[in-house]
């Protein structure tokens, strides 16, 4: 170990190797989260879930598609995030914010 103490080796290297693995499985639970989020208001805890639930039992698309919108820009903004402090390429200055339609977006607001 090139005279690195136990430690070192730990959060000098493996920790930095595993990295992605580990935002991938934050990722997934994260993802499993959300997709529960409706089922768990039927046991009336409150949230973006009961205003889903409430909006399919009143017929009311309105409500329920605000609702699951809100779950769905939830979760893509947590993919995001977590797939960035994943990514084991660093040299990109680039933010996943500055990238793409959203990078698009964020210029003209920056404006």
């Amino acid at each position: 170990s090139f005279g690195a103490s136990s430690t070192q080796m730990l959060f000098k290297v493996q920790v930095p190797v595993a990295m992605p693995t580990i935002m991938a499985g934050v990722n997934q639970t994260l993802m499993l989260s959300l997709s529960m989020v409706v089922i768990a208001s039927m046991i009336s805890v409150g949230g973006l879930g009961q205003m889903v639930l409430r909006g399919i039992g009143r017929l009311d698309i309105g409500l329920a598609a605000v609702g699951g919108l809100g779950i769905v820009l939830l979760a893509v903004i947590l993919d995001r995030l977590t797939q960035e402090m994943g990514r084991k390429d660093k040299s990109n200055k680039l933010r996943w914010f500055q990238k793409g339609q959203i990078g698009l977006v964020y210029k003209l607001i920056k404006k």
